[in-house]
């Protein structure tokens, strides 16, 4: 008898190392996607009052209302008891049946809550009787309790034939409200009947249901029941990806949906055998299981989600071989179902307790457990499972004579492994003798090989010494450029300065001249050509003043340059405040390449237009503005209010030095001169300094 036993439990253990129970593994915190009896059936239906005495019927509603405030702890649940048997008494004297049935049908949810399951279905199955005999046409809320009291029973045929009966029900009298429930009652059933495909398609409908004043409560709970069907189908990558998008749509607000998600993220990590983060999620759903525990609203009493805190807590310690936490947690999932007696989470249980007792060595209470579970399963859905212990037989049996075939090809082995060791330590021997020689060549050989290689490396430091003078001396060297550097600047900088200062005064050498040959001459035309050339000779003059007046040597200020400008033609010309300047000339420095073109071709526009768009004395305005265009290029503008042009003869190069002059500066800046005589004369020069740069660069 004892061999028989220990044949057995080897034979278990067997089975549980091979992976029979690996069909299982993946029912990981089955009891937290099982909603708990109180948010399945805890809100008590409306009461619906018929014909009777008028005196009873309100004395009976009174006590209805007197019981339902009560929270659903076990010392409320009694007196909830009371209240509601105090309510059908009334009910039953006024001859109510519909009162009667509602007021069973909520002490039937009291007994259920209290693990008091076949006297629950006595009270439906009598409320249910009473709804047809008034001819209530509204049963599915009686027809859902009966499915979930069927359900925890382990009466799935009657459980889903009911929860078919509510949904039937509820559509035929378009009472909608309850849809969403409905679809996910079934769910689960399908989910205990192994039909994953219509327990995915039952939450797809729930889902479309789902009322927005019970959104999340019943979205978190169908993302519960698909989390745990995906995770049977060995699709935890799936169902890891489905939680996070679901909570990225819809960020869970409750504290129970947050524990809910916490559980959820937990059995996927465990499945993925992501221990650290599984305990980290663990952790987080213990804390929040301390909140809900010592909250006092009746929707956080839920038995299940402590179950699934245990149990996923005790899966994971079992997986990293923690064995005494994994106990301790499963002994706590236990005694929470002892409380309400759900048949197939105590089923689901004895499964756990006996794999742990297998992972300990403990095969005797490893045979029980399973034992339990498979009494347990065969109850529930009557399966027979008389071969199971025979096939417990045949394979120990096959996996001993497996063993005894491989203890005799060890010994073999082993034997043949010493006569090889003999052979192969004699080979050693020969074989190391002959390396020691090689070894002795070898280093008599690499001591002649060092020796000239040293003599090579005496000859090459000396070469490298050497060098490394000659680079000493040109560091040396550079070091005194280098500090000598900002010296040499400065006198280059001064240099500069006193060229321009040197270039200012030759061209005011040359405007005195000029000023002197004007003197003599009485002919009105080479007057005006003497005073247009000092504008313009005072134009290229005021570049190289700004330039060694400023810090800058190489680039001017426009907005400054041309402001100077005008102002030195205003005031050559004396025009007083007849002519007005309007100037919208934006803050760049340009190099002296470009400004000295730019000065003068304004200097020509302006000019042109004081002396010859405002005739007799008129007043008018001049704009000048130089803007940005794109991202390199510039736009100069000089447009006046004048009479303009008659015709485009005058404006023509060949009629006009100025005009000539206008053209050729253009060119220089490489830009697109445009005139304009519409209203005045508008002159438009569109340039790229950058093509400017380079075409003087090469």
């Amino acid at each position: 008898m004892p061999m028989i036993f220990f044949r057995l439990v080897y034979a278990l253990l067997l089975i549980v190392n091979c992976g029979v129970f690996q069909s299982q593994a993946h029912s990981t915190a089955q009891s937290v996607a099982y909603l708990s009896t109180r948010e399945l059936y805890g809100h008590v239906p409306a009461l619906s009052v018929g014909r009777g005495p008028k005196r009873n019927n309100k004395a009976a509603e009174a006590d209805m209302r007197t019981g339902n405030p009560f929270d659903n702890f076990s010392q409320d649940l009694d007196v909830k008891l009371i209240t509601y048997k105090k309510t059908l008494d009334r009910f039953r004297k006024a001859g109510n049946k519909t009162g009667q049935a509602s007021t069973l049908e909520a002490i039937a949810q009291v007994h259920l809550q209290q693990g008091h399951q076949r006297l629950a279905l006595e009270e439906l199955e009598e409320a249910l009787a009473l709804n047809n005999s008034g001819h209530n046409p509204s049963l599915h809320k009686t027809y859902a309790l009966l499915s979930g009291v069927y359900r925890t029973l382990g009466n799935y045929p009657e459980a889903l034939r009911y929860g078919l009966a509510a949904l039937k029900n509820s559509q035929n009298i378009r009472d909608t409200s309850s849809l969403s429930f409905y679809y996910l009652q079934l769910g689960y059933l399908y989910h205990d009947l192994k039909q994953p495909d219509e327990a995915l398609e039952s939450c797809e409908k729930a889902l479309q249901f789902i009322s927005k004043k019970d959104w999340e409560k019943d979205a978190f709970n169908t993302l519960s029941l698909s989390v745990n069907v995906l995770l049977e189908q060995h699709r935890t990558a799936e169902a890891l990806l489905n939680i996070n998008e679901f909570v990225k749509a819809t960020p869970p607000r409750s504290l129970k949906s947050i524990a809910m998600v916490t559980l959820f993220k937990a059995q996927c990590y465990i499945a993925l055998k992501q221990y650290a983060l599984a305990r980290e999620q663990i952790l987080l759903a213990e804390r929040y299981l301390a909140d809900i525990m010592r909250s006092s609203e009746p929707v956080f009493q839920n038995d299940s989600y402590k179950m699934g805190v245990y149990q996923v807590a005790g899966e994971l310690y079992m997986a990293t071989q923690e064995y005494t936490k994994a106990r301790n947690y499963f002994n706590k999932m236990v005694e929470v179902n002892q409380k309400v007696n759900y048949l197939s989470e105590a089923m689901l249980h004895q499964l756990l307790l006996a794999k742990l007792d297998s992972a300990q060595g403990h095969f005797k209470d490893a045979l029980t457990h399973y034992q339990r579970y498979s009494f347990l399963k065969d109850s529930i859905f009557n399966e027979a499972k008389s071969k199971q212990i025979a096939s417990f037989q045949i394979q120990y049996e096959t996996q001993a004579k497996v063993q005894r075939i491989e203890l005799l090809t060890k010994k073999n082995e082993i034997q043949q492994a010493l006569l090889k060791q003999k052979d192969f330590q004699q080979s050693v021997f020969i074989v190391g003798t002959i390396l020691l020689l090689l070894l002795l060549i070898l280093v008599y050989n690499r001591f002649h090989v060092k020796k000239e290689n040293n003599r090579l490396l005496e000859s090459k430091q000396q070469e490298i010494n050497h060098k490394n003078e000659s680079l000493k001396q040109l560091l040396e060297e550079k070091e005194s450029l280098l500090s000598n550097k900002d010296v040499l600047l400065e006198e280059k900088g001064w240099l500069l300065k006193e060229v321009h200062h040197r270039v200012k005064n030759n061209l005011q050498i040359v405007t005195s001249l000029l000023n002197s040959q004007a003197a003599y001459l009485d002919d009105g035309t080479a007057l005006a050509a003497i005073v247009d050339t000092q504008h313009r000779v005072h134009a290229m003059s005021l570049i190289h003043q700004k330039l060694y007046q400023s810090h800058q040597l190489s680039t001017v200020a426009i907005d400054e340059y041309v402001k100077e400008l005008i102002d030195h033609l205003s005031d050559s010309y004396g025009i007083g405040g007849r002519i007005g300047f309007q100037l919208e000339i934006m803050s760049i420095n340009m190099d002296v390449v470009m400004a000295v073109p730019l000065g003068l071709l304004v200097n020509e526009a302006v000019t042109n237009c004081i002396k010859y768009a405002f005739p007799e004395n008129r007043n008018g305005t001049v704009r000048l503005s130089l803007m940005a265009v794109g991202h390199s290029d510039y736009l100069l503008t000089i447009a006046d209010d004048g009479v303009g042009a008659k015709n485009t003869l005058e404006l023509s190069p060949t009629r006009s030095l100025g005009m000539r002059l206008m053209k050729g500066l253009s060119k220089q800046l490489r830009g697109n001169l445009t005139l304009d005589h519409t209203n005045g004369l508008t002159i438009k020069v569109l340039f790229s300094p950058v093509s400017i740069n380079n075409t003087y660069a090469s």
